[in-house]
């Protein structure tokens, strides 16, 4: 009886928590898995066979089919394609004879320890348990991996394939194994002009009223004040 009370009481949670992310306009499809510490701030799409796990999930942005994003920040209108990897533990292969769990942890179903050794976790941002802070307006190719630690900027790129280990810089575009510089997407003015509008905090009306000049890079600059 207690077995049928749970298995229902988990079906009304489930329930209540889609009409709670449909009325913020937050899609997710079937097979997708989303835990309720997670954060959606609204016009979101988690697409097939997906996973969330104590994350938030900027304004607008979308996540493609067969990602995992665990312990993760992202921010507003990013488009991230498909089979995207967060690695959010670490082993340590320099620190420690063998990089086996067992030997500095006691979280698995072997260990040899009394007391957490190692620190597995690295995280992005400090102030909170992120282990990679994703900023706005970035686009991540599919097939990407992305090491714990790594801060990614405001509008960047990351081209299909890459695994990154290292942090990005704002507008940059960056690719290969480990991912490299190849080139920003602005100059230098432009980038410092993006940054101090940051659009993607301005109201959807002043997005919406504005939105013919964002495919107009010549003329944005000109004709929008700071």
């Amino acid at each position: 009886m207690g077995l049928l009370f749970g298995r229902i009481l988990n079906k009304v949670k489930i329930v209540i928590r889609i009409q709670r992310l449909k009325k913020r306009y937050v899609f997710v499809a079937k097979k997708s898995s989303v835990d309720t510490d997670s954060f959606f701030e609204g016009y979101n799409k988690i697409a097939f066979r997906t996973t969330i796990y104590k994350s938030v999930i900027g304004f607008g942005s979308y996540i493609g089919n067969n990602s995992s994003v665990i312990c993760a920040k992202i921010g507003k209108y990013c488009s991230v394609g498909e089979y995207l990897r967060i690695v959010y533990t670490h082993h340590p292969y320099k620190e420690c004879i063998s990089t086996h769990p067992a030997f500095y942890s006691r979280r698995y179903f072997l260990s040899f320890v009394d007391r957490e050794k190692y620190i597995q976790e690295k995280y992005a941002d400090k102030a909170v348990p992120y282990t990679v802070v994703i900023g706005n307006d970035v686009w991540i190719g599919d097939n990407v991996t992305i090491m714990g630690g790594v801060c990614i900027g405001d509008g960047a790129v990351i081209a299909t394939g890459a695994v990154v280990t290292k942090d990005i810089l704002p507008y940059e575009v960056v690719g290969g194994i480990p991912a490299r510089h190849m080139s920003f997407r602005f100059d230098k003015p432009m980038i410092d002009f993006l940054l101090n509008l940051k659009w993607w905090d301005k109201p959807q009306q002043w997005i919406e009223e504005h939105a013919d000049l964002f495919s107009d890079v010549r003329n944005f600059k000109t004709k929008i004040k700071l």
